[in-house]
């Protein structure tokens, strides 16, 4: 099983009203709430086979009240790294207002594994969400959210595909935004389709076919 990166970057040109959809989704770009929903329906359309066509605007009161629970669950998993980062501040500003060698030199230490926590807290959190995404747009179950074993099974059992699925998305977004950063919301919209159905085929083909889900 190989994810169809062809497929990822045409599909959405498949849809006979895909840049009526398009014009929405770069307007969406100024309305978190609901571009994470829209989003995620993506993903679900993907894992369940029924990617042929982007979803449809028309249910965006729905999408807006799924965005809002993807910005909650993207939170809980970056908390770890705000409070870091918080700690870290704190450090900094104690740390360039002492003028004792010895408390500065004790502070420098804490606030160095600070920045160092918040980075490798926020790097977790990268790697976490798309399949704890994945896993709510599928079930639709909060439990799933916290199920970090599972979820740390699911990647570790396919940390191989998992890693080039994340790291191919975040290359081919970085370039995508450079290239088209003149129209950063359309250029971010069609980032995020092709995202949704890697992250929708990764999920499919390794962890519901794979026998990962549990």
């Amino acid at each position: 099983m190989a994810l169809d990166f062809e497929y990822a970057f045409k599909y959405m040109f498949f849809d006979q009203k895909c840049w009526r959809k398009l014009l929405w989704g770069g307007l969406a770009f100024f309305f978190p709430p609901l571009l994470c929903g829209y989003f995620l329906e993506m993903v679900r359309k993907v894992i369940l086979g029924e990617d042929i066509n982007l979803p449809d605007w028309s249910e965006w009161k729905r999408y807006i009240r799924i965005g809002f629970k993807v910005i909650l669950i993207s939170l809980i998993y970056l908390l770890p790294a705000v409070v870091m980062s918080a700690g870290g501040i704190v450090c900094s500003y104690f740390l360039f207002s002492s003028f004792s060698p010895s408390i500065f030199s004790v502070i420098g230490i804490i606030d160095f594994l600070f920045i160092l926590m918040a980075f490798l807290s926020f790097l977790w959190a990268l790697v976490m969400l798309p399949v704890v995404l994945a896993d709510f747009a599928y079930t639709q179950d909060w439990k799933d959210v916290v199920k970090y074993k599972r979820t740390l099974g699911n990647i570790t059992a396919n940390l191989q595909e998992y890693l080039y699925t994340v790291f191919n998305s975040w290359a081919i977004g970085i370039v995508i935004l450079v290239v088209a950063f003149p129209i950063l919301p359309w250029s971010f919209f069609y980032f995020l389709t092709i995202s949704a159905e890697l992250y929708g085929q990764f999920y499919e083909e390794w962890i519901l076919l794979g026998g990962a889900f549990s």
